[in-house]
């Protein structure tokens, strides 16, 4: 018995290292707008036109925020209240497509994202 749970203990460890020595640029919470979309598609039964405009708006987010990271220069809490603004604006955005159902949906969604940051933060403290 004894030498079974060494070899599983060494197993697990050696994938548990295996798997945090692979792809170290992995994006840390980071989807793509299609990964996003894909998510929200399932998540509020978006139609394909739904979708379609959601992936675009999705897709300019993630242009504003990259040329934000490359631009930013200064304080770190500074440019995560910009941000923040553009967050904002392009929920304003998605929401604008949405029924109401889906509105309702979607920030239960936005507030679970938020909570679970909260939590992230928290512990990285």
């Amino acid at each position: 018995m004894r030498p079974v749970l060494v070899i599983v203990t060494l197993t697990i460890s050696s994938l548990l290292f295996l798997s945090a020595c692979s792809d170290t640029t992995e994006r840390r919470g980071r989807f793509s707008p299609e990964e996003r979309t894909a998510q929200l598609t399932e998540d509020l039964d978006l139609s394909a036109g739904q979708a379609k405009q959601i992936k675009e708006i999705l897709t300019e987010q993630q242009e504003n925020f990259s040329k934000m990271r490359e631009e930013f220069s200064g304080d770190r809490s500074e440019m995560m209240m910009a941000m923040r603004e553009i967050r904002e604006e392009f929920d304003g955005k998605i929401k604008e497509i949405l029924d109401e159902e889906q509105k309702e949906k979607y920030d239960e969604i936005q507030a679970e994202r938020r909570e679970r940051g909260r939590r992230y933060r928290n512990q990285q403290q």
